[in-house]
């Protein structure tokens, strides 16, 4: 809906109608941009023949060529890569090339996208065309520095560099691009010290500015405060600190504020309460401190997603919330007993704070992620719990939680994370557990658990780490474990009172053969894998180390990925389902 409302506001006019192919009601496209367009082809490698269609006269109905219905220049170029069906897909459905000047000569062109592919040229001529009002260069390997005759495109409302290579300051004459709607400069190597009065604070129009994964540093200047349409602003992955100004206050129609990953420190001010139509808020891997959370976000009735983990932040959980889809508070100082915790919420992690008393009973039947792990939580786990038929992953370890695993826990078909390690937990595994078949880690390990393993445990056949070590069972290890636990990758038994594993006359977990036979082939494996392994990770690192967009990249899949590395395949499922249906 948001980007829906952000191409809206871009008021290009192609009247023409097609985004590929456009005909016009001239006989065909002016000689000189014809040529322009096929010396542009002539210096592309197109493995997918992408541009099979430029052939002929009139390039109008090329693919990717839009013209205007009333003269027939050219005012539309879209050769952004097609979403791949498969890896391979991905890499031939690039363009790849330089970008000739001759482009100079399409002066009506007002759309440029040649975003995905792999193109590499001087820029300089942009500054020439005049006419455009859209241009995407994302993701383009794209290095050196961002003209500065990019100031002269008056006209222009949509401007994305983000993924490339740009290195240096981002150039002042931006700021005289009043008409921008949308700015993406993320993912790539600005330098800037921001400082008051910036020259994108000239950018009053703007709904969207993106400077994220960059090397800007400063704080954040006051007049900011004055992009009062901004409705998305994101800093995340710089070097920015200091506290935050008051006057962010007036960016009241923000819905989306991420400024996760630099060095802010301080109290949130209590004017961004004003930000009321706040719907996403990340302000993760800072130094901030404060109650934050009783004092501003309640206030935010429309936030979905928040995120403030590996902070200072401190104070009791207040009990509303809103409505939240996702609320990760973790690693911070957040302390006191729950009185109820926040629902319903898809994805909720509280862990590695000081919170205490028991796990309060409550709504639990659209979470698909529960994370309390190192805490203070104490007493048993809330019945109620297994309402949440959709759940996937809960982590419970590193507290002081007593009583038994509810049996209803075999109420939870679609589980495929139980950690519940480092309690005081006791009884026996209920056979109920046996009905998780989508179950693949289950960490029980420094408990007070007893008694012999269920028969019923053997049809986890989805299991590939069974972690019960440092409790006190008892009897033979059970042989389904080795004949139906196909799946299992980690085992671990060690500090219980198990003896053996019944097999008639002898005990055993798996035959003498059977053994021998996969010994050999261990060492075997091992034999191969290992030095590749070791030449991989080595090749991975010193890519990391010398590709700084690799480096951001990658740190940025680790954060987006976050909650969907807890709840394992299925999440975005549930996700959509209940983000659809609310009322469920």
């Amino acid at each position: 809906m948001l980007f829906a409302l952000l191409f809206i506001t871009i008021t290009i006019d192609f009247s023409c109608g097609s985004t590929t192919t456009i005909h016009s009601n001239v006989s065909s496209c002016p000689e000189n941009e014809r040529r322009a367009l096929i010396d542009f082809k002539e210096n592309l490698t197109d493995e997918a023949h992408r541009l099979r269609s430029w052939v002929g006269k009139d390039c109008c109905t090329w693919k990717g060529v839009g013209c205007s219905w009333r003269t027939g220049h050219v005012i539309k170029l879209d050769l952004r890569k097609p979403i791949p069906h498969d890896l391979y897909d991905y890499y031939t459905n690039e363009l790849t090339g330089e970008m000739t000047p001759s482009f100079v000569d399409l002066k009506h062109l007002s759309y440029l996208d040649l975003s995905g592919n792999q193109l590499d040229s001087g820029l300089d001529f942009l500054g020439s065309l005049k006419s455009l009002r859209y241009l995407n260069l994302s993701d383009l390997f794209l290095n050196g520095k961002v003209p500065h005759n990019l100031g002269n495109l008056s006209r222009l409302q949509y401007l994305d560099l983000s993924g490339n290579y740009f290195g240096g300051p981002i150039p002042y004459t931006l700021g005289s691009l009043t008409s921008l709607t949308f700015l993406d400069l993320s993912g790539n190597y600005f330098n800037d010290t921001i400082k008051e009065k910036y020259f994108l604070c000239n950018l009053r129009s703007l709904v969207y500015m993106g400077l994220s994964g960059n090397s800007l540093d400063g704080s954040v200047p006051c007049c900011f405060g004055n992009h009062t349409s901004l409705s998305v602003f994101k800093l995340s992955g710089n070097d920015f600190e200091g506290p935050l100004p008051s006057c962010m206050g007036n960016m009241t129609q923000l819905t989306v504020l991420d400024l996760s990953a630099n060095e802010f420190k301080g109290e949130i001010p209590n004017s961004l309460r004003n930000l009321r139509s706040l719907r996403v808020l990340d302000l993760s891997g800072n130094e901030f401190s404060g109650e934050f959370l009783s004092s501003v976000v309640g206030e935010f009735k429309n936030l979905t997603s928040l995120v403030i983990s590996g902070n200072y932040f401190s104070g009791p959980l207040p009990s509303s919330l809103g409505r939240l889809l996702k609320l990760i508070l973790s690693s911070n100082k957040f302390d006191g007993p729950l009185s109820a915790l926040p629902s319903p919420t898809a994805i909720l992690d509280l862990s590695n704070n000081l919170f205490s008393g028991p796990i309060p009973a409550g709504d639990y039947d659209v979470i698909d992620a529960l994370v309390l792990s190192n805490n203070h939580f104490s007493g048993g786990i809330p019945v109620s719990l297994c309402n949440a038929g959709g759940i996937q992953l809960i982590d419970l370890s590193k507290n002081h939680l007593s009583e038994k695993i509810p049996r209803c826990f075999g109420n939870l078909g679609e589980l495929i994370v139980l950690d519940l390690s480092s309690n005081n937990l006791h009884g026996q595994i209920p056979s109920s557990l046996g009905f998780l078949q989508t179950l693949q880690y289950l960490h029980l390990r420094n408990n007070s658990f007893h008694g012999e393993l269920h028969l019923s445990l053997q049809n986890l056949t989805s299991i590939s780490t069974l972690d019960l070590g440092e409790n006190a069972f008892t009897g033979v290890i059970p042989h389904w474990i080795g004949d139906k636990l196909h799946n299992l990758v980690f085992l671990s038994l060690q500090s219980n009172n198990f003896y053996g594993a019944d097999d008639g006359d002898h005990q055993v977990l798996v035959s003498e053969g059977d053994r021998y036979k996969d010994e050999t082939e261990l060492m075997w494996f091992w034999t191969g894998v290992g030095p590749g392994f070791m030449v991989g990770l080595l090749g991975v690192f010193f890519t990391l180390f010398f590709k700084r967009k690799w480096r951001y990249a990658y740190f940025q899949l680790i954060e987006d990925a976050y909650d969907r590395i807890f709840v394992a395949i299925a999440v975005k499922a549930n996700w959509l389902r209940r983000k659809f249906h609310p009322q469920r």
